[in-house]
């Protein structure tokens, strides 16, 4: 059996390394200030089409567990059966960085092994 796996930390840190990136892993910080200053003055969402629009993080986010500096990722992970005989015995997951846009984040060059 191997286990092979990517340190998380490098690649989170290497998005600061260039200008451009390290734009847009602020579009959280930013987006979330827009829709708590809408919930402000209208006093809801209509339609919900971005993680940040969520109660579950908008709440973390009111709270001060999710601080305007902070990295959000999201972990997707699942198993596959290799051979027809045998249990699962290979899980698969990547690591979807929250921080940029839904237009860029899922994208394969963002998407983190």
């Amino acid at each position: 059996r191997k286990f092979t796996t990517i340190p998380l930390a490098p690649q989170l840190q290497a998005r600061f390394r260039h200008p451009q990136s390290a734009r847009e892993m602020r579009y959280l910080h930013e987006r979330t200030e827009e829709i708590l200053r809408h919930l402000r003055e209208i006093g809801e969402i209509h339609i919900i089409d971005d993680v940040a629009m969520g109660w579950d993080f908008l709440g973390a986010v009111l709270d001060g567990n999710i601080k305007p500096d902070d990295i959000v990722v999201m972990v997707s992970i699942d198993g596959a059966q290799l051979y027809q005989s045998k249990e699962s015995d290979c899980w698969i997951y990547v690591w979807v960085l929250l921080n940029i846009s839904p237009d860029k984040c899922y994208k394969k060059i963002n998407v983190i092994p």
